[in-house]
């Protein structure tokens, strides 16, 4: 059957492209190339960066060193900052006190044996002059005791044993005395008593003067004097203790080498 004209347009209009389906693909392939192209240049662009970095010398700022006259004035850099030592040395003293000197500040220089600090002396100073007392008198003793008695202590001695004697002798004549009268009834009891107490005091008495003459005439007994001797001894250790605590300052420790800044080395702790 022959087509008419009017099939043949309408034929034709479902075969003809929609014009807002054919702009709609033209927009998005546009952007597509629009971004490739972009990221084609950065990447382009980085590349370049790099490659410069690498190619181009990294500009340096350089000083040139110069010969000082000696005489000529020295430029002098002011700047703060910390001191780190290199070396850390804890000082603690033997003796516990106020501390009433310091002779050494941050970056001074300690020589071998230097003093660095000194303890209130006046407590280890009276504990010298105490022991110093006490070993004149423990010598003293000594030398009395190695001189042996004196004449005078002899004769003395002698004189009280003499009394003695006479004391015994008198209680002796008392008491005979008073037992007559009390035999005969003249004196009571207590009376009696009494005369013979003061004669056993007497005989007691005498027999101490007897020992102390004897003691006296012969000398001191060699354990004697060697306790005095063992008692000088001790007295002229205490001395030497105490003279040690006086002594006793704070001083430098001895370094290998050169001596060293205290600002490196030193650090004080007190226990």
């Amino acid at each position: 059957m022959p087509e008419t004209p009017d099939s043949l347009d309408s034929a034709l209009q479902t075969l003809r492209i929609d014009p807002e389906r054919k702009r709609k693909g033209t927009r998005r392939g546009r952007s597509w190339v629009r971004y490739g192209v972009t990221g084609l240049l950065v990447v382009f662009a980085a590349g370049a960066f790099l490659l410069r970095g690498h190619l181009d010398p990294m500009e340096v700022e350089v000083a040139v060193a110069q010969r000082l006259d000696p005489g000529a004035p020295t430029p002098v850099l002011t700047a703060g900052g910390y001191i780190v030592p290199h070396r850390k040395i804890e000082l603690a003293p033997k003796i516990t006190g106020r501390v009433e000197w310091i002779g050494v500040e941050k970056a001074d220089r300690v020589e071998r044996g230097q003093i660095v600090l000194r303890i209130e002396q006046r407590e280890f100073l009276a504990a010298v002059d105490r022991a110093e007392a006490m070993l004149l008198a423990a010598r003293a003793r000594l030398k009395e005791l190695e001189a042996g008695s004196r004449p005078e202590e002899i004769e003395r001695a002698r004189a009280t044993l003499e009394e003695a004697h006479s004391n015994v002798a008198n209680a002796a004549l008392e008491l005979d005395r008073f037992q007559r009268l009390y035999a005969e009834g003249a004196v009571s009891r207590q009376l009696l008593d009494g005369a013979k107490n003061r004669h056993e005091v007497a005989l007691a008495q005498r027999k101490a003067a007897e020992q102390s003459y004897e003691m006296t005439r012969i000398g001191p007994r060699q354990e004697q004097i060697d306790l005095a001797r063992a008692q000088v001894r001790e007295a002229e250790a205490a001395l030497r203790a105490a003279q040690i605590d006086l002594d006793n300052t704070l001083r430098g420790p001895s370094p290998p080498s050169s001596p060293w800044p205290i600002s490196r080395c030193w650090t004080w702790r007190w226990t």
